[in-house]
């Protein structure tokens, strides 16, 4: 399945593109989905809705049972095709939603995201008589199988379209550039669920980026906690801010905002250069190097931290 189109204002919701063993379909109805290379629930919406088509594959028994399922899975989708909002659960389960439930509990627990998937009073009574030895085998499990290459490949390929779709063109309207505390707001506001934010985020730094902020696994970052969307924008920054320090020739040198503003422009100006109206200002907000405050007199004045 196509993902979407780049600059349509929507993505296709990841509940289309989950493994299929999240329906907990019969094992019977399940390995014959697989066995037609039928692997993604999208794949089972479609033959849901087509007549004759789930009859071929599935005993008469699971082929109602198998549509009510998937209809109910996409209950409050107007359109599963086209949404706006971004499912953060959903997104991980495409990416591990075919493990083990119980392993995928011990993981996601101290994350406070062990409800992705609920447990069977069987799965339940399982978990209630494990050691801690079997407990870190699990765990270690998932770790391991969320390096998959696949896996990854799969995951940060639903990231990069989120991205693409919700993020860089917001970063467009602002010169490209963000940092991490904006990007972080900007998630807030596109996802269906905000309290997953964080901890989705550092389950996935922690894997992918200790220490990191997620925004370094799929941006260009540029100082610390300030990313942009393109390689020449990058080198834009880069250049806006080497010029820049410059004029910083004495610590004891500032100069209002306005003015090394110009300065900056100007000479960029005589390289036969230019940058877009007001990116150089705002690279000067952003860079860590620099510290930019209010002047009692207004405007801004700028200095160069040592």
């Amino acid at each position: 399945m196509p993902f979407a189109q780049a600059g349509s204002g929507a993505l296709p919701t990841c509940r289309l593109y989950e493994p299929i063993q999240v329906l907990q379909l019969p094992k019977l109805a399940q390995d014959a989905l697989l066995g037609a290379g039928k692997r993604l629930v999208g794949e089972v919406y479609a033959l849901a809705y087509e007549e004759g088509e789930l009859e071929e594959l599935l005993l008469p028994e699971h082929v109602a049972l198998t549509q009510a399922r998937v209809r109910r899975y996409f209950l409050g989708f107007e359109d599963p095709y086209r949404t706006t909002e971004v499912d953060l659960l959903s997104l991980l389960r495409c990416a591990v939603g075919d493990l083990d439930r119980v392993d995928l509990y011990l993981f996601l627990k101290p994350y406070g995201l062990d409800g992705l998937l609920p447990l069977s009073p069987a799965q339940q009574s399982l978990l209630r008589h494990l050691n801690g030895s079997d407990k870190g085998e699990r765990r270690e499990r998932i770790a391991e199988a969320l390096h998959e290459m696949g896996r990854q490949e799969r995951l940060w390929h639903l990231m990069r379209q989120v991205v693409a779709e919700f993020i860089e063109p917001w970063m467009a309207r602002r010169q490209k550039l963000a940092s991490t505390r904006a990007l972080n707001d900007r998630l807030r506001a596109i996802v269906t669920d905000r309290s997953v934010v964080k901890p989705l985020c550092k389950l996935l730094t922690d894997t992918y980026a200790p220490g990191k902020p997620i925004w370094s696994l799929l941006l260009r970052e540029v100082a610390e906690d300030v990313f942009c969307s393109d390689e020449e924008t990058a080198v834009q920054y880069n250049l806006a801010v080497a010029r820049a320090k410059t004029y910083f020739y004495h610590p004891s040198i500032q100069y209002p905002l306005a003015h090394l503003v110009s300065l900056v422009a100007r000479e960029i100006a005589m390289r036969w250069k230019g940058f877009p109206d007001g990116f150089i200002e705002r690279v000067i907000k952003h860079e860590p190097a620099f510290r930019c405050r209010k002047a009692l007199q207004g405007g801004r004045i700028v200095r160069l931290l040592s």
